[in-house]
């Protein structure tokens, strides 16, 4: 009979009521499906549920816990692990810093180091985590900017048993596009609004709608969002909707016409994968979707930060009333097959056995 691993690992939060790292939930149970147990040291902890065979221990940041005190707390909880369990395997979910702590401490341990890291910014912390990680994964080619034997590219970790099409909802009166993700520059939403207003002056009828939160240091950026709307005097067709919960995106992908992503050539973002998983068309200027769209790409992909190709695609698709099953259905297979949790948690299981 095989042997379960023990896997210690390290995340940022585990909370389910949090908008953008809920996933690590799920993540956490997917993984304690295929192993003897798993011993989490979080960075903070909220709300969640999860199976008998883990242990979830928080450094304490949700209660306002200083930076010192919280390294201090991560070592007594990571050496109490330790000296209590023999583990397999340390895994961590996009948190080099706490890799670059434990580095020297596994190492003496004999405990490999798997980081699973998407990122453009590569600092000291995320290079000291490199330098003790036995293997990076990421998401592809271009979500990780140190090369390296190390690195493997898994695709993305999406729940596609969560994100699926919602049976029986119903899509938008009109047209309705939607982008999905925190409102910050990366997100290039200026180029969103301003290729609305191409449509609009056009005589298209429409509604564009940003669903994601605002955090404090993208403030000004919004501020800047919002008076372009007022430029353009968009107000009827492009609106803000704030950030929601995790269980309810499938159904602000599943009520859209299309999904529209803007970031540029780097990591997967997976807001694209989500929406395809719900059988929605995402358009995407990230050149690394070509291969996930194939046959459908020319349509999808465009220019980044140019409104009006985005523009022309999108008049292109209202026109058309692109709705076939078929483009729906493959595009979320094509999820499915290469960047779904279920892959994923199957590649990772063969990598540490």
């Amino acid at each position: 009979m095989e042997h379960k691993k023990k896997i210690l690992l390290f995340n940022l939060a585990v909370d389910e009521d949090d908008p953008i790292l809920a996933f690590s939930v799920t993540l956490i149970a997917r993984l304690a499906r295929e192993a003897e147990l798993v011993h989490v040291i979080t960075v903070r902890a909220g709300r969640f549920r999860l199976p008998s065979n883990v242990t979830v221990c928080s450094v304490g940041r949700e209660s306002d816990r200083g930076r010192i005190a919280s390294i201090f707390s991560f070592y007594g909880h990571l050496l109490h692990a330790i000296k209590k369990e023999r583990f397999d395997i340390c895994f961590a979910h996009m948190n080099p810093l706490f890799v670059a702590l434990a580095g020297p401490v596994c190492f003496i341990q004999r405990i490999r180091i798997v980081l699973w890291y998407a990122h453009r910014h590569q600092g000291i912390i995320a290079r000291i985590a490199h330098f003790f990680s036995w293997r990076v994964l990421t998401t592809n080619r271009g979500g990780y900017s140190l090369f390296s034997d190390k690195v493997v590219a898994t695709g993305h970790m999406i729940d596609t048993d969560f994100f699926k099409p919602v049976i029986g909802l119903k899509k938008s009166a009109s047209p309705l596009f939607v982008s999905v993700g925190r409102v910050a520059p990366i997100k290039d939403l200026m180029t969103f609004i301003r290729a609305a207003g191409i449509l609009r002056d056009n005589g298209h009828q429409f509604r564009c709608v940003c669903v994601g939160p605002v955090l404090p240091h993208d403030e000004v950026y919004y501020s800047a969002l919002q008076a372009e709307v007022a430029r353009l005097s968009l107000s009827e067709y492009f609106s803000f909707a704030g950030s929601v919960m995790r269980e309810n995106l499938p159904f602000e992908y599943g009520r859209a016409t299309a999904h529209v992503n803007l970031c540029p050539y780097g990591a997967l973002d997976k807001a694209v994968l989500e929406a395809m998983a719900c059988g929605v068309p995402s358009f995407f200027a990230n050149d690394e979707f070509v291969s996930v769209a194939g046959r459908f790409s020319s349509g999808l992909f465009f220019k980044y930060g140019d409104p009006r190709d985005l523009a022309r695609l999108l008049e292109k698709f209202l026109l058309s009333l692109a709705q076939d099953n078929l483009v729906r259905n493959e595009l979320r297979a094509m999820v499915v097959r290469r960047h779904s949790l279920n892959s994923f948690a199957h590649t990772f299981m063969e990598l540490i056995t």
